[in-house]
C-alpha cells in the first residue's frame, strides 16, 4: 500500500520510515529518500517542507541506510521552510534559541557584528557611551558622552547632563566631578566651574552657588573658601544701622566713630 514496502523475505507490508517514502500502490520493495529541505513521519505517500526553524541537508543520518530527520536551527541562526541549511543572523540582529524562524534586532545601546555562525547575543555600549540606533552592527555606533555628561550603565540609548555644582572636562565619561571649594556652576552640563568673585565665597563642594560675606566681612580675591573679618573697631556700614554684604575690599571695612585709619594698607587706626 501507499507508504508501505515489503523486502523479498517478509510477508507483510511495512511502514517506510521517517525521512522515507513510497507513492506505489503495490509491490514497493523499498522507501524512497525524501530530498534535502524535506522529510516525512512514517509511513507517508510523499514528503513536505522541513517546518520554519529547520532543515535538512543530507539524505542518509549517521546510521547507514537510515533517513536523516529535519534538525533544529542553532542559536544564531535561522530558516524558511523547506530548508537545505540555516541563515546566520544579519548583523544587528541575534538568536538565542534553537528553532527559530526569524532574528531579533538588538535594541539601543547594544550592537552585533556579521558572522557566519550567527550571533546568539548583543554586545553592550559600555559606561560613557551610548548608541540611539536599533540593529546597530558595529561597536564603534557607540558613541562617547561629550563634555559635561556622563552615563555609568552598560546599554545607554543616552547620556545624561551633569548636575549643577558638578563638571566633566573630558568625554566617555562614567561621572562627573564636584566643584572644588570656593568654585560653582550654576547650570547642567558644565565642563569647568566658575571662581566666585571677590566679595563672595563658597567652603563647601559641590555647590551651585557663592555666598556673599557677611556683614562687617569683606574679600578681594577670585575663588576663595572664607571672608575675611573687618579689623577690630571698623564695619562695613553704608549708613547708620544700615551695613552693606558682599564687601571685596578692606576699604570697605569704616571706622567706627571716634576713629581714623593712620594707615589703611594696614588697617592700623588710631583714635582721633
Amino acid at each position: 500500500a501507499p507508504g508501505k514496502y515489503s523486502d523479498q523475505t517478509a510477508m507483510v507490508c511495512t511502514n517506510c520510515k521517517v525521512g522515507k517514502y513510497s507513492d506505489q500502490h503495490t509491490g514497493s520493495s523499498t522507501c524512497l529518500t525524501c530530498p534535502k529541505g524535506k522529510t516525512s513521519a512514517a509511513g507517508q505517500t510523499g514528503c513536505a517542507d522541513c517546518p520554519n526553524g529547520k532543515y535538512r541537508n543530507a539524505l542518509e543520518s549517521a546510521s547507514a541506510g537510515e533517513a536523516s530527520d529535519c534538525s533544529n536551527c542553532a542559536k544564531g541562526k535561522w530558516s524558511a521552510p523547506g530548508a537545505m541549511a540555516c541563515r546566520a543572523c544579519p548583523a544587528g540582529t541575534i538568536q538565542s534559541s534553537n528553532g527559530k524562524t526569524f532574528c531579533t534586532a538588538c535594541g539601543v545601546g547594544e550592537y552585533s557584528s556579521a558572522s557566519a555562525s550567527g550571533q546568539r547575543s548583543c554586545s553592550d555600549c559600555q559606561p560613557g557611551y551610548f548608541s540611539a540606533r536599533l540593529r546597530a552592527t558595529a561597536i564603534d555606533t557607540c558613541s562617547k558622552c561629550l563634555p559635561g555628561q556622563f552615563t555609568a550603565s552598560h546599554k545607554a540609548s543616552s547620556c545624561q547632563f551633569c548636575a549643577a555644582g558638578k563638571y566633566q572636562p573630558h568625554t566617555a565619561s562614567t561621572v562627573c566631578i564636584d566643584c572644588a571649594a570656593g568654585k560653582t556652576s550654576t547650570e547642567a552640563g558644565a565642563t569647568e566651574c566658575v571662581r566666585c568673585v571677590p566679595g563672595q565665597v563658597q567652603p563647601a563642594v559641590g555647590q551651585t552657588s557663592c555666598i556673599d560675606c557677611l556683614k562687617n566681612e569683606y574679600q578681594p580675591h577670585f575663588g576663595q573658601t572664607q571672608c575675611i573679618s573687618c579689623p577690630a573697631e571698623t564695619q562695613t556700614h553704608l549708613a547708620t544701622s544700615v551695613f552693606k554684604t558682599g564687601a571685596d575690599s578692606l576699604e570697605d571695612c569704616k571706622c567706627d566713630l571716634g576713629w581714623t585709619y593712620t594707615d589703611t594698607a594696614a588697617g592700623a587706626r588710631a583714635p582721633l
